[in-house]
């Protein structure tokens, strides 16, 4: 489903990718509980969002890393 795409790639058609703070319990902090990649677009059409964010869940499927959608406000996708 997904093609060649890179983290660069996605940076320059949404301007950015948020990554959230480190989420992990204070007794181990190296080891975080979940982490949000937070993909939001102000310029570009929202269907952009959803294939990015089809593609990033894919390849963390790929990885077996469990993944779920989440909107986060008007523009944009938690994954």
């Amino acid at each position: 489903m997904y093609r060649n795409f890179s983290l660069n790639y996605l940076r320059n058609i949404f301007g950015y990718i948020e990554m959230s703070p480190w989420n992990s319990i204070v007794e181990k902090p190296e080891y975080p509980t979940y982490c949000i990649i937070d993909l939001d677009s102000e310029k570009n059409a929202f269907d952009q969002v959803i294939e990015a964010a089809q593609v990033t869940k894919q390849i963390l499927d790929d990885m077996s890393v469990e993944s779920f959608f989440k909107t986060s406000g008007s523009t944009g996708l938690h994954i």
